[in-house]
């Protein structure tokens, strides 16, 4: 019962991101169902995803075992970086909100925006299995080319983003 709970209250918190028609990438519907994980095409949401893995089907937090679409990063081992970027050298993008969780247990993430190839920030955020909700907009304005996800110690889930190209 209380895993049920918290897909719906997930479900509800990632469809609730969705201000002002952002698109909002669920990691549903327009991937492959799949156990194990698998790359994350460039060009998904026009974005590259460099070191992201998805599950559909399976996973939350993947210490709760719940039935979730998530997109996977960290899963190289300790501080292994992933990048989410644009697809062409002259496009940016807005990352508005995430949703969040420690793969297995508690973990760090640190985000590092990229404009033009150098940071504009570095955020530290502390994850447990339980999903958080950053919302991107308090920590940095305006468009970005990349931004690197790094963990401190293994996966961290990605339950929903909302984000958008220019």
């Amino acid at each position: 019962m209380k895993a049920r709970i918290i897909v719906t209250a997930t479900l509800l918190l990632c469809a609730t991101i969705t201000v002002a028609q952002l698109p909002n990438i669920t990691f549903n519907g327009d991937l492959n169902a799949t156990k194990l994980p698998q790359r994350i095409p460039d060009g998904y949401h026009d974005l590259n995803w460099s070191g992201f893995f998805y599950i559909v089907g399976y996973g939350m937090g993947l210490q709760q075992g719940t039935q979730s679409n998530v997109g996977i990063m960290g899963l190289c081992g300790t501080h292994c970086p992933a990048t989410l970027g644009t697809t062409r050298a002259s496009q940016t993008f807005n990352l508005y909100m995430a949703q969040v969780a420690g793969g297995w247990g508690n973990n760090t993430l640190t985000v590092m925006p990229m404009r033009n190839g150098a940071a504009i920030g570095v955020f530290v955020f502390q994850l447990t299995t339980t999903p958080i909700m950053i919302d991107f907009t308090q920590y940095w304005t305006g468009p970005v080319d990349s931004v690197v996800f790094t963990p401190s110690s293994g996966a961290v889930v990605f339950n929903c983003l909302s984000t958008d190209t220019n």
